[in-house]
């Protein structure tokens, strides 16, 4: 549960951040002047998600990511929130190294949006990113059991199988541990496991967590799981028909925002997937769509003054 009396953490996607930097009507404006307020006397901080800075990288309009970034800068304190693969890469570690620390928050350069090399960089890699997402996904089919499935069924399903993803590529590591990491099922976590040095005794332990499902239930993992599971069926009951890679990086940015967040703006189909998901059942983070200013500027008004 998080402290009523405590700095409160905001979470703001790339809508809200696109809203405050530029905004389209009074409320953004009074929204923005109350977050600006709240920082300078310690009553909030809005970090900066990892994936706003990639996303502000892929606007072409280098005005727009100086105000974007201008704005998030006087409400960040000089942090940024670590993505959901850096924050699952130390989770996963620390099960078996517990001298590992989960930090959920890194110190960022102020100028993170001024260079158009280093934007033009990350928008090209973020764009091949989102090209294997769809690749992957588009060629990949439900099986008729799975589309008779209850979110519920579709949790458990998921977590199941990125399980066996993960305990399979263990099993290969301990077989030989010079696999190449294209090969590995879940490269860019066995990439992070071997870097960070991981010996054989620490990946069969490992494999014993995975066994008693400690790994599923690290926090960021179980709500992208229990989001994916309702992403799912409205996929197959086409509520939700057109698959785009935005989708599980909007996934990704809840599930940080669920556990590491006191409030939470973001898109009006993620706000929806939260209410379905029943998140507040297991989050005491206050979601908003950034569509509707008006109840975000309440909360503010109530819980942040």
């Amino acid at each position: 549960m998080h402290d009523s009396s405590a700095m409160k953490i905001l979470y703001l996607d790339q809508n809200a951040a696109s809203y405050l930097a530029e905004p389209p009507n009074q409320q953004w404006k009074q929204i923005a002047q109350q977050l600006e307020e709240g920082f300078s006397d310690r009553r909030l901080v809005c970090p900066i998600p990892r994936e706003t800075i990639i996303e502000t990288a892929r606007c072409s309009r280098r005005e727009k990511r100086i105000l974007i970034q201008t704005f998030l800068n006087s409400v960040c304190g000089g942090m940024r929130f670590c993505s959901f693969r850096e924050i699952m890469q130390s989770a996963t570690l620390a099960l078996v190294r517990p001298s590992h620390d989960i930090v959920p928050f890194e110190l960022i350069e102020p100028n993170w949006a001024e260079d158009d090399v280093e934007a033009a960089r990350i928008a090209k890699v973020d764009g091949e990113m989102r090209k294997r997402m769809e690749e992957r996904v588009g060629a990949f089919s439900h099986s008729p059991e799975q589309r008779s499935y209850t979110p519920g069924e579709m949790f458990l399903s998921g977590a199941e199988e990125r399980t066996r993803k993960l305990w399979r590529d263990l099993d290969r590591f301990l077989v030989e541990p010079a696999t190449a990491i294209g090969a590995y099922e879940v490269p860019w976590l066995m990439q992070f496991l071997i870097g960070a040095g991981i010996s054989a005794d620490e990946a069969r332990a490992l494999v014993a967590e995975l066994r008693r499902h400690r790994w599923e239930q690290i926090a960021v993992n179980s709500f992208d799981l229990l989001l994916g599971a309702h992403w799912d069926h409205d996929i197959i009951h086409r509520q939700r028909p057109n698959y785009k890679s935005n989708d599980e990086v909007d996934r990704w940015r809840a599930a940080v925002a669920l556990v590491y967040s006191d409030i939470f703006i973001t898109d009006s189909y993620v706000t929806e997937l939260c209410r379905k998901a029943k998140t507040n059942d297991y989050s005491a983070t206050v979601v908003f769509s950034a569509k509707r200013p008006k109840p975000i500027l309440e909360c503010l008004q109530n819980r942040c003054s």
